[in-house]
């Protein structure tokens, strides 16, 4: 179960658009006079708990994600959002012993910072929210891929279950497929439509895909270990279509004039990819 979701930003109430509040932050006295309530005691055990948080969390993406949340929820619900300096080493504690690997420090000096200048972090505590945003983009965007390579392996399971169907037939009406293909049965012709939107869609998702891999993902997972990075990976190597093949790939998505599940299916998958589906 997820923690109800909290604003991963510096302070609950200072992004209208994140916290959803248009309360002010406290001005830098009333932050200094909150951290001054609490003795060194209390501010121990304070930061005994946060460690504790970032400790036991799950060493994956989703885990990370809960145990910032944690951390801020923790804070805020207790009105001590600001009883931490944010400068205060407890911050790069939290940031080391929850993101595995050592996450990336800051840095625009490389070539690829040049090229692409990230974000600075102003203080300690913006650089450990920063994180935790990132590991929530990637998390999110290896849940995008996970839902793309599930539906490009039940099409390619229904693809096959297609061809199958085809040969079944073709076989059993040996040279009249190709010679009289005008005056199939509408079942055959409606069999070869499934076939073509099958394909079609197969196209699609392979497309979407690499879009995603050499892009969003490539460069979220590239933020989990490094501060700056390119929005695209280095060029795949292409391949070649010949003309047929070339064709192939731009061939229309074919019409139904009747409905049965498979077919709304189709149509329903067909549509979300036509809407841009889950794309950035």
């Amino acid at each position: 179960m997820h923690l109800p979701f909290l604003p991963l930003c510096p302070t609950a109430g200072t992004n209208d658009d994140e916290a959803g509040s248009s309360r002010s932050p406290p001005s830098a006295a009333a932050a200094a006079a909150m951290r001054a309530a609490l003795d060194d005691g209390e501010h121990a055990i304070l930061k005994s708990i946060l460690e504790q948080v970032a400790i036991t969390a799950p060493r994956h993406l989703y885990g990370t994600e809960e145990a910032c949340r944690a951390v801020m929820n923790f804070l805020i619900a207790n009105g001590l959002q600001h009883a931490i300096d944010d400068d205060d080493e407890i911050w790069d504690e939290l940031a080391s012993k929850l993101f595995s690997p050592p996450p990336p420090k800051p840095e625009n000096t490389s070539q690829v910072a040049r090229d692409h200048p990230p974000s600075m972090p102003a203080n300690k505590k913006e650089y450990f929210l920063e994180l935790c945003r990132r590991a929530q983009r990637a998390r999110l965007l290896v849940e995008r891929h996970e839902v793309l390579k599930q539906q490009q392996k039940d099409n390619k399971i229904a693809l096959t279950h297609l061809y199958n169907a085809q040969n079944v037939w073709e076989n059993a009406h040996p040279g009249l497929a190709d010679a009289l293909r005008a005056a199939m049965p509408p079942n055959y012709k409606k069999l070869e439509k499934k076939i073509a939107a099958r394909e079609w869609l197969a196209r699609r998702i392979k497309r979407r895909l690499q879009a995603l891999e050499d892009g969003p993902l490539y460069e979220a997972k590239t933020k989990l270990l490094f501060w700056a990075s390119a929005p695209q990976a280095p060029p795949r190597l292409q391949y070649t279509y010949r003309n047929s093949e070339a064709h192939q790939l731009e061939a229309s998505y074919p019409e139904f004039s009747d409905d049965d599940s498979e077919t709304d299916e189709l149509k329903t998958l067909h549509a979300s990819f036509l809407d841009g589906g889950d794309e950035d």
